[in-house]
């Protein structure tokens, strides 16, 4: 399968190949504080997001259980990014995009781990810490809670991760695992 033309035809502005094994994760408190910050409104909120996501030691090992999967882009023009209603707007149809895509990687391969921008935002109040998640085969965990640098993932992947006049948010699908080695000894 043409996995970045599915993409591309799934709406996504840009797309392209991840070699997990490139992902530098020495900056995982930075990208940590991304998330306790609270940018996006859903610290300690929801289970995509810490500390219900995990430690980002524990993020970091479930994102270097893959070896690849695609780097996913939706942009738009934005000359005014403090317009926070343009920013919602944009960011809300580039989750649409991801929970949209998300089945049909899934229907190839059934553990993709897919991580996106900010908190999770499928119900109107999250079960966390209460109770487990309501929609696991939906949901999609945070780039940042997983301590990846999302600029790092475009370079990797042939992709701009900011351009003067655009927005654009990233989110990745992993889904290639390593293949399991038989050892033997003589």
């Amino acid at each position: 399968m043409d996995w970045l033309k599915i993409a591309i035809n799934n709406g996504f502005t840009a797309a392209g190949w991840l070699d997990v094994g490139k992902l530098d994760f020495s900056e995982a408190a930075k990208f940590r504080g991304y998330c306790e910050d609270n940018i996006c409104g859903s610290y300690g909120l929801d289970w995509t997001c810490p500390p219900g996501a995990g430690t980002p030691e524990e993020c970091a090992a479930k994102v270097r259980a893959f070896t690849g999967g695609i780097v996913v882009q939706y942009e738009e023009a934005l000359d005014d990014l403090t317009n926070k209603a343009e920013v919602r707007r944009i960011r809300s149809h580039f989750k649409e995009l991801m929970r949209g895509f998300l089945p049909i990687v899934r229907a190839k391969y059934p553990g993709v781990l897919p991580l996106g921008a900010g908190g999770c935002g499928i119900c109107d109040k999250c079960t966390y810490p209460d109770a487990p998640c309501r929609h696991p085969d939906i949901m999609i965990q945070s780039v940042s809670a997983f301590c990846v640098n999302a600029q790092m993932a475009c370079e990797l992947a042939g992709l701009p991760c900011w351009r003067q006049g655009f927005l654009a948010f990233t989110g990745l699908f992993l889904f290639e695992k390593p293949r399991l080695r038989k050892i033997c000894s003589l």
